[in-house]
C-alpha cells in the first residue's frame, strides 16, 4: 500500500510542476469558463484529485475502510460503497464528473483529467496481478 501512496505523491508532484507552468493558460480559461473550471482545477480530477482521493479516503476512513474490495477492485460486480473501499469512489463520482462540465472547454479538459485517472486505475489494476 505504501508503494501506491508514494507513486500518487510522485503523480501529484509532476502535476503540481505542470500546472505551475500553465499557470497564465490558466488564468485565461478561468475568467472564460469559471463554473467547469472551478471544478476541474480545484483538483477534483487529475493528478491532484487523485491525491485528495487518497487523502480524504484516509481521514475520513473507518476501522472498516479498506483501500479497495478484496475481490473486485475495480467494481465490476459488487455495489458501490465509497465508504468501505476508497477505489470504489473513482467509480461512484469520479470517473462521471466530466459528463457534468457545462461547457465545451470545461468538458474537453475534463475528459483530459479523466483518461490521466483511468491511466491510474489501469497502472493500479496491473500491480495487482503481479
Amino acid at each position: 500500500m505504501l508503494r501506491w501512496i508514494i507513486a500518487v505523491l510522485l503523480i501529484a508532484f509532476s502535476a503540481l510542476a505542470i500546472i505551475a507552468n500553465g499557470h497564465l493558460a490558466l488564468q485565461r480559461l478561468r475568467a472564460k469558463n469559471s463554473g467547469s473550471f472551478a471544478m476541474i482545477m480545484g483538483g477534483v480530477l487529475g493528478a491532484i484529485g487523485i491525491l485528495r482521493w487518497a487523502i480524504t479516503g484516509t481521514q475520513r476512513g473507518t476501522p472498516e475502510t479498506r483501500s479497495y474490495h478484496p475481490d473486485d477492485p475495480f467494481a465490476e460486480w459488487h455495489p458501490l460503497d465509497d465508504r468501505r473501499y476508497m477505489l470504489d469512489h473513482f467509480y461512484s463520482k469520479l470517473l462521471k464528473l466530466s459528463d457534468t462540465m457545462s461547457t465545451q472547454t470545461g468538458r474537453k479538459l475534463a475528459e483530459r483529467r479523466t483518461r490521466f485517472i483511468r491511466t491510474y486505475l489501469d497502472e493500479f489494476k496491473d500491480e495487482l496481478a503481479m
